[in-house]
């Protein structure tokens, strides 16, 4: 448990640098307290914190992998709860930064105890070249996943047609780890375009070459 303390601290520092926002005092504290007072720290005694990260990740368009020059961390999952979902309204904002992003609403959710509810989520669809470069782009969202530990529902089918599906599955719902995770996945798989079939690309507006058409 001491490591979700450090980890949730360790949200907040990895904030404050990508937003270079004046000193936060509370964090030698937070690195010494517990998951509950970093949440809290985190999404209420810094205000607007998560509206200016947003801004911060989701607003700099990227025409290319190396136009990345910030580094963004998931916040760990088991410092979320139900107060952290997201409103739909919030949601449909966010995505006009993601225009190949929708929100699905009145999705399935089966939690811990087996129970079935209708929760919010967001997807992307898209057909890979082949079915060999279907697997090399699944492959490449799955190691983002695994560095944020945050990961995707996706699906593979017809051999290149593939749809991720992104909520935070512990709370049941869309959380500002889903945002960012859409939006890694953009900017670090969504520009090799070497993945995606050349028709797929012209349908959405998107040139081979990794500009917009």
């Amino acid at each position: 448990q001491t490591m979700h303390w450090r980890q949730a601290a360790s949200s907040i520092i990895n904030l404050h640098t990508i937003l270079s926002l004046p000193s936060i005092t509370p964090i030698n504290n937070l690195i010494a307290g517990n998951c509950a007072t970093a949440t809290t720290a985190l999404f209420v005694k810094v205000p607007g914190l998560i509206s200016q990260y947003h801004q911060a990740t989701m607003s700099t368009p990227t025409s290319s992998c190396s136009a990345l020059n910030y580094k963004r961390s998931c916040i760990p999952c088991e410092c979320l709860d139900k107060s952290h979902i997201l409103a739909v309204e919030t949601i449909f904002s966010e995505l006009q930064n993601l225009p190949l992003w929708k929100i699905n609403q009145d999705e399935t959710h089966e939690d811990k105890d087996n129970n079935v509810s209708k929760v919010t989520k967001i997807s992307k669809k898209y057909v890979a070249k082949n079915f060999n470069k279907a697997l090399e782009s699944i492959n490449a969202i799955g190691l983002i996943a695994e560095r944020e530990n945050h990961h995707p529902d996706i699906h593979l089918t017809g051999y290149r047609n593939v749809e991720i599906v992104l909520y935070t599955h512990s709370i049941g719902g869309v959380s500002v780890n889903d945002l960012s995770l859409a939006k890694m996945i953009e900017e670090e798989v969504g520009c090799v375009r070497e993945f995606y079939s050349p028709k797929w690309l012209r349908e959405n507006g998107l040139s081979e070459d990794g500009s917009s058409s």
